[in-house]
């Protein structure tokens, strides 16, 4: 523009006064600001503006007295108030006066521009003695032009949501495979920490699953379900270094000496974690997972909501697991059914009992031998979940049963199995371990 329409920004909040002066200026005009009142008096009087873009509350002289001031000026500018909050009887008084538009903050600045600018362009149109073009004629090139200038800005948003979406995405990505190796990571330290403990397999891999799936059902959301597979996979890790004597037996066959050593686990567990930056809430569960919905667990004794919903969960999935390793009964998944549903309100959370109840027949279904099948290990592929703890020639570990199989998992197991028979769950939603 070889002669560009000169604009005025008066706002007190620096933020605000860049943000329009940076939309005027794409719009074409040429800008001075001002914080006040004041200042905006001592450029009017040796500029003459196109258009004012003025707030109202501002220390000093304030918008209204500035703008009354302005608009006794024969043929004054373009004045647009952009405002964050204005009293009705002020705006009345305001349009009577002549200002030629009132603009709530926030407010789109690109459509600002356009705004102003429309102005100013039908004000250059009117002749100077004041004889407009009709009023109906002039409304509607304003409307045409902001209408032009909010597709143009529509257009450029949908560009921009576009890309951020896609950035978003390629983020939460990024984000679920960071997690999920890191999950990996605690989840082969926990099946360690099972392999010199007392049950056969990974327990804390089952009690994983199990939690994870009663925490969804429960409506936990992504860190706080993540947080609570973390505790479910380490809920046992006080127990490391405790005699064999106590950590191989179930709780209930515990003598009371035995007993004194194992109601530490829980807080022992807790402190070894406490070091880690950012892992409080997990540290928290892990304490907590002992304890009882009446009250009477360990090692604090607390009850009901005082006992953090991820470790109510945690314990009814520790304890069905262990009711269901060491059941001697001809039929252990109905005897650790029964033992919830008996101790449900004493041990275990009511409400969570009766969620849990509700898709453990599908659980049994799902880890029984109708869902196994036997296949060489030549004939793995890519994602099938083993149903056995796999161990090479000379009978050293190599991977848990529950594990899904992964491409760089895949070739190494061939290699090391020499074509041995391996277990494989039929479906690909097994659990991470059955019994």
């Amino acid at each position: 523009m070889a002669n560009p329409y000169q604009a005025l920004v008066v706002e007190d909040e620096t933020s605000i006064r860049n943000l329009t002066e940076r939309a005027l200026k794409r719009a074409g005009f040429h800008c001075q600001t001002a914080a006040d009142g004041a200042e905006a008096q001592r450029l009017l009087a040796h500029t003459r503006f196109d258009a004012i873009v003025t707030d109202l509350r501002m220390p000093g002289v304030h918008g209204h007295k500035l703008i009354v001031e302005i608009l006794k000026e024969p043929n004054p500018p373009v004045i647009v108030v952009l405002t964050a909050v204005a009293e009705e009887r002020i705006v009345h008084d305001l349009l009577l006066r002549g200002v030629d538009d009132i603009m709530y903050k926030p407010v789109t600045y690109a459509l600002l521009g356009a705004k102003v600018k429309a102005l100013a362009e039908r004000r250059k149109q009117q002749p100077a003695g004041g004889n407009a073009a009709s009023p109906d004629a002039a409304r509607s090139a304003v409307r045409e032009q902001i209408r032009d200038a909010s597709e143009t800005l529509r257009s450029e948003l949908k560009s921009v949501t576009q890309s951020f979406e896609s950035t978003i995405k390629d983020l939460e990505k990024q984000q679920r495979e960071l997690e999920d190796g890191f999950l990996g990571s605690v989840r082969v330290l926990s099946h360690l920490i099972n392999q010199v403990g007392q049950f056969k397999g990974s327990h804390a891999a089952r009690v994983e699953d199990f939690a994870s799936r009663l925490g969804a059902a429960m409506g936990l959301q992504k860190e706080s379900l993540r947080n609570l597979r973390i505790a479910a996979l380490l809920h046992d890790i006080g127990q490391f270094g405790m005699p064999d004597a106590v950590r191989r037996k179930p709780p209930w066959l515990l003598s009371p000496e035995e007993r004194e050593i194992y109601v530490h686990y829980p807080s022992i567990g807790a402190a070894l974690l406490s070091e880690v930056p950012g892992a409080e809430e997990v540290v928290e569960i892990i304490e907590a997972h002992t304890e009882h919905y009446d009250g009477t667990g360990f090692p604090q004794r607390l009850q009901k909501e005082a006992i953090p919903l991820s470790a109510r969960i945690i314990r009814l999935a520790d304890g069905f697991d262990t009711h269901l390793s060491y059941g001697e009964e001809e039929d252990p998944w109905r005897s650790a059914r029964q033992h919830i549903l008996t101790n449900k309100g004493s041990i275990y959370d009511p409400r969570l009992t009766d969620r849990a109840l509700r898709f453990l027949g599908d659980l049994q279904q799902r880890v029984s031998d109708d869902n196994i099948e036997t296949i060489s290990s030549l004939e793995l592929t890519v994602g099938q979940v083993l149903a056995q703890n796999i161990y090479d020639e000379d009978g050293r570990f190599l991977v848990r049963k529950g594990a899904a199989v992964s491409v760089s998992m895949l070739s190494r197991l061939q290699r090391l199995t020499a074509a041995q028979d391996i277990q494989v769950y039929k479906r690909q939603d097994a659990p991470a371990e059955a019994v």
